[in-house]
């Protein structure tokens, strides 16, 4: 025997594919999936009106303190001296 053993090998996974071809064929194994849609239809829809108060409020107590100051009066420019 020349082969070694690799003639009988290759006879025997020959064999075994052989065998395995008919399941993956088979389509008994395969269920079907089957989707429900269900559904209610809306007679009526009602939107309510919301109304927020956009008006602002003024504090009775508030007092603005803030002031501007005059920048003229502040600045003044390096003297020139000669």
């Amino acid at each position: 025997m020349q082969c070694n053993g690799k003639c009988h090998l290759m006879k025997e996974l020959a064999k075994a594919s052989d065998a395995e071809k008919p399941l993956s064929t088979d389509k008994k194994g395969t269920t079907s999936i089957l989707d429900v849609l269900i559904f209610e239809e809306i007679k009526s829809f009602d939107i309510i009106p919301l109304c927020f108060g956009t008006k602002e409020k003024t504090n009775s107590y508030y007092s603005n303190l803030y002031f501007h100051l005059n920048s003229a009066s502040v600045f003044h420019p390096p003297a020139f001296i000669s």
